[in-house]
């Protein structure tokens, strides 16, 4: 069985991009194709764990995160249908 040396990955998301740093880093060639034609943002947001952090600063990338991020003082989670906790 032969060493994999290149990997392709298909799709240009937040999931393909950080694979594709972590894989470099590893030392293999990543080729990475997206259906897209242009990189822009969704205009979405992420919520990132702790854990998910600490990947990120393995990986370098934890620099942008924290100059784009936004920090919440409280977070309620909701559900459809449901009303809310303490009577609001």
């Amino acid at each position: 069985m032969s060493e994999i040396e290149t990997v392709l990955i298909v799709g240009g998301g937040i999931a393909g991009l950080t694979l594709g740093r972590a894989l470099h880093r590893e030392g293999l060639t990543v080729e990475l194709i997206e259906r897209s034609t242009e990189w822009r943002a969704e205009g979405g947001g992420i919520a990132v764990q702790p854990n998910g952090m600490r990947v990120l600063r393995t990986l370098g990338l934890d620099g942008a995160v924290g100059a784009v991020r936004a920090t919440f003082a409280a977070v309620e989670l909701l559900r459809r249908g449901r009303r809310p906790p303490f009577g609001e």
